[in-house]
């Protein structure tokens, strides 16, 4: 069974020049099996810099939990830009998604928000 599924987040970035950067994200996409889930995520990319991590983004994940559980996460973007991770938290059931969702960046190095 193929559902919709839809994506809220929003977190600190840090970049190897220093820079920080706080980010909100949201999208949707298609979703097989079911599932529901909110929890912290450990993300890393090959962004030179947080800037980089503006815009829209394709994701891929892999969720599942009874209780307790997370997802392997993959992500892609304009520029080549690319990375991955894993969240850990509150879930339940398990399911497959892919989506977009368009990230805001509000940075220390651009001195303002932008997407």
């Amino acid at each position: 069974m193929i559902n919709v599924s839809g994506s809220l987040g929003f977190g600190v970035a840090v970049d190897l020049h220093g820079n920080v950067a706080f980010y909100g994200v949201a999208g949707g996409g298609a979703q097989a099996g079911a599932e529901v889930d909110a929890g912290a995520s450990v993300q890393l990319s090959n962004a030179p810099t947080v800037d980089q991590l503006s815009n829209v983004f394709v994701n891929q994940s892999a969720h599942g939990g009874s209780g307790f559980g997370g997802s392997t996460d993959f992500f892609e973007g304009s520029g080549g830009i690319v990375g991955g991770g894993v969240t850990f938290g509150a879930a339940a059931g398990g399911s497959a998604t892919i989506g977009a969702t368009d990230t805001v960046i509000c940075s220390s190095s651009a001195r303002g928000c932008h997407n």
